[in-house]
């Protein structure tokens, strides 16, 4: 009997992926999700007609940024939605009261939108392949998106189990701001040489990740190798996602 009852524990982690994938379709946010990648396309044929310099290179460019921007738009915007609505329905109090562990619920729903990430940029890649970009420096710029991305979706489902989806949306984007700008903070700190914004830019810089490894749009546009080795950034986003992941895991012990 304990045997079987510890089998239907293991087991639920699918059955949660399986419930968020089919809530993404259902909610139409996986319809949102391929509006946006053509409206990417779109906006970036539109672009570089208008553009001084090469034509083809301006269309990487612009389709290279669009691709991303619109991922990001979708993660910030949708997933704390999503996560949130479970919670506003009573369905996080049906959840807890299920042998369900609180480390599959978010895990399930972590892969589920991990996965919808995943099918967007391999389309983004294969795009991008067609339009005959540079195919390895296309490897590794979804790549380094869908490590980016890793983090803020964690980072975004934090934040819906502790605020109101209006609010979750704010914190997340918030996030990603300061993680796209650590570096610079850095920077800043270190050409004003006072102590006190050195101290503060350096908590900055270790508190939040820097989304600046992430970018290798110079190496899928003028295939400039990026310095961060590859190694180094699965590892650093593990590091990260962990994190976040324990913070989860804590505020839904408190929840319970």
């Amino acid at each position: 009997m304990d045997t079987r009852t510890n089998q239907k524990i293991k087991n639920k982690t699918p059955i949660i992926y399986r419930f968020s994938i089919l809530e993404i379709i259902k909610e139409k946010y996986l319809l949102m999700l391929v509006f946006l990648f053509f409206t990417a396309i779109a906006i970036s044929f539109f672009f570089s007609n208008f553009s001084a310099v090469n034509q083809n290179i301006s269309f990487a460019i612009n389709l290279s940024a669009m691709f991303y921007f619109a991922l990001s738009f979708w993660v910030i915007v949708s997933i704390p939605i999503i996560f949130s609505k479970e919670l506003q329905n009573n369905f996080f109090q049906v959840i807890i009261s299920k042998p369900i562990s609180p480390y599959e619920y978010i895990l399930g729903k972590y892969l589920s939108y991990m996965s919808v990430i995943f099918v967007y940029l391999l389309f983004a890649f294969i795009f991008s392949v067609l339009f005959q970009f540079h195919f390895v420096g296309s490897v590794y710029y979804y790549l380094g998106i869908f490590l980016e991305m890793a983090i803020t979706v964690m980072a975004a489902i934090f934040f819906a189990l502790n605020f109101k989806p209006i609010n979750a949306i704010i914190y997340t984007f918030m996030f990603y701001v300061v993680s796209h700008s650590t570096y610079e903070i850095a920077k800043m700190a270190a050409m004003e040489q006072k102590s006190s914004l050195t101290i503060i830019s350096k908590i900055f810089y270790y508190l939040f990740p820097s989304y600046d490894y992430y970018d290798f749009s110079g190496y899928l546009v003028y295939n400039e190798h990026n310095t961060v080795k590859l190694s180094f950034l699965i590892l650093y986003t593990i590091f990260y996602v962990i994190l976040l992941f324990t913070f989860c895991l804590t505020t839904f012990h408190k929840e319970k």
